[in-house]
């Protein structure tokens, strides 16, 4: 979750009683706070973000899996873990259309109308457009409110909707909701309307309220309700991969969204509640001497509160900015070191 939203898990907001709805429901669906985990994405792969947002719309998520999984067999797990845009497209160059399908994808179109593009088209189209402007994970977090970006990637066959854009966001470690129709069946129940009623800007605000109330990630909220519409309940707890070593550059110039991991020495606790009444806290942490605020969602406080009293722990999270403008860390696994 963004600083943005840590001042607002206080405050009431319009439609806070249908977000308040679906916040139960998600609770309701899938158990205790502490028991829910953080979807992985991909936030050091941009081809394979490209490759997950566009094959997912409209199939069974095994089919898209099932891709993810013979794009890195053919370039190697660690490599496809960190191809940006320009090595997919150039795997598009070395082995064309025709070639990807054969080895990685598939022959699914983007939709059932006559003469739909193949998707393994559009994500050549789609390596090709984020090339040029946002090569890397890293880089389309940091234009993920460019409207001219998200324009030109609406203008790739078959993408109008802007779905594929939210969820490309949200596989490279942006908070987002994907509005598809699961999310929206998930909605339509909690509150009560038809299906047809809400608007897709309607659907990804409702549900980025509900996600104040829980003090979690859109993303994380959105991933739920998908688990629960699909029958899968919710994902098993696996430790988050753990990023890069933190370092001084990371605290003078934070990158929104990157992972990290280091020891940090623990001080004052700010503790504070979300509206649905869930623990939370800031912790004024220090790292090499240097601050660096820890920022504990209710997920995050549930499981690892009891190591608050510590002097000094191992963090790993995601680099984020706090209210007061100075550089945080949104906590996802928290432990103490071998001999602490």
């Amino acid at each position: 979750m963004s600083s943005a939203a840590d001042d607002q898990m206080g405050r009431d907001m319009p439609g806070d009683q249908d977000a308040k709805a679906i916040a139960d429901a998600v609770i309701r669906a899938s158990g205790p706070i502490g028991q829910w985990a953080q979807p992985a994405g991909y936030p050091t792969s941009l081809a394979l973000c490209i490759i997950d947002s566009i094959q997912s719309v409209g199939v069974r998520y095994k089919t898209v899996e099932n891709v993810v999984d013979r794009y890195r067999n053919l370039r190697g797990t660690e490599v496809a873990n960190t191809d940006g845009a320009p090595e997919l497209a150039a795997v598009f160059d070395d082995i064309g259309v025709d070639g990807f399908i054969a080895t990685v994808g598939n022959r699914n179109r983007t939709s059932t109308q006559p003469g739909a593009a193949l998707k393994a088209e559009v994500i050549q189209k789609a390596a090709a457009l984020l090339s040029l402007d946002a090569p890397t994970a890293g880089d389309l977090r940091g234009r993920a409110t460019d409207l001219d970006l998200e324009a030109r990637w609406r203008d790739l066959p078959g993408q109008r909707s802007g779905i594929t854009w939210r969820y490309l966001l949200m596989l490279a470690n942006v908070p987002s909701v994907k509005p598809d129709r699961m999310v929206r069946r998930f909605v339509s129940r909690s509150v009560g309307r038809p299906e047809t009623s809400f608007t897709t800007n309607e659907l990804v605000r409702l549900v980025t309220l509900a996600s104040q109330h829980l003090g979690v990630s859109p993303t994380l909220t959105d991933h739920l309700i998908w688990r629960t519409a699909s029958g899968r309940g919710p994902r098993p707890i696996t430790p988050p991969s753990p990023g890069a070593e933190l370092a001084g550059t990371h605290l003078h110039t934070p990158h929104e969204g990157q992972r990290v991991h280091g020891i940090v020495s623990l001080g004052e606790i700010d503790r504070r509640q979300t509206r649905a009444g869930y623990p939370w806290g800031i912790i004024a942490a220090s790292w090499n001497e240097r601050p660096i605020k820890l920022i504990l969602f209710p997920m995050a406080w549930d499981r690892y509160a009891a190591l608050l009293g510590s002097p000094a722990v191992r963090v790993v999270g995601d680099l984020t900015r706090t209210e007061d403008g100075t550089s945080g860390l949104s906590v996802l696994d928290m432990h103490l070191e071998h001999g602490g």
